[in-house]
């Protein structure tokens, strides 16, 4: 990677971890050991850019859950086979890396970083509260993201949906 260019750039690398889990199954055999290395690179993304990491579930055509895309991105493993191995694992993210980019990360990217993406006076206001800290998970107990229990989701600061 240009790590050089990238930052030059001030390039914001949009990802869609949650899509890692179709591309795992055939990744080695079409593109070979050494190449795989390089598919998803989230780490090195991370490092070489000069702007935060843009994280998105890749709806339509991924899975919309957020839980999903956190889970992904730390741990290196489908959402669907939360057991199976974990993919490249050396290009994993933090809870707090996933986390940004789900938020802040993503604002940023869509020019939306003035009014998106924190929770402040005069932001948009929208989250999703989990029974579970996800600050608290690294890639071993990830797992637990994808069966935490939505307890309020809020939308441009209306709740949609209260099931504490």
């Amino acid at each position: 990677m240009e790590r050089d260019r990238l930052r030059s750039l001030g390039a914001v690398p949009s990802l869609q971890p949650a899509r890692l889990g179709g591309q795992a199954g055939w990744a080695g055999h079409r593109l070979g050991k050494d190449r795989v290395l390089g598919l998803q690179p989230w780490r090195s993304l991370a490092e070489a850019a000069s702007q935060p990491l843009a994280l998105g579930s890749g709806y339509p055509t991924g899975a919309a859950d957020p839980r999903a895309t956190f889970f992904t991105a730390v741990s290196r493993r489908a959402a669907a086979a939360p057991t199976s191995s974990r993919f490249v694992p050396g290009q994993s993210l933090t809870a707090n890396e996933a986390l940004g980019g789900m938020t802040s990360g993503a604002a940023f990217a869509a020019t939306q970083d003035d009014r998106r993406g924190l929770l402040a006076r005069g932001y948009g206001g929208d989250l999703t509260v989990l029974d579970v800290d996800l600050t608290q998970l690294e890639w071993g107990d990830a797992a637990r993201a994808l069966t935490a229990t939505v307890l309020m989701t809020v939308v441009n600061g209306e709740i949609l949906h209260d099931g504490r």
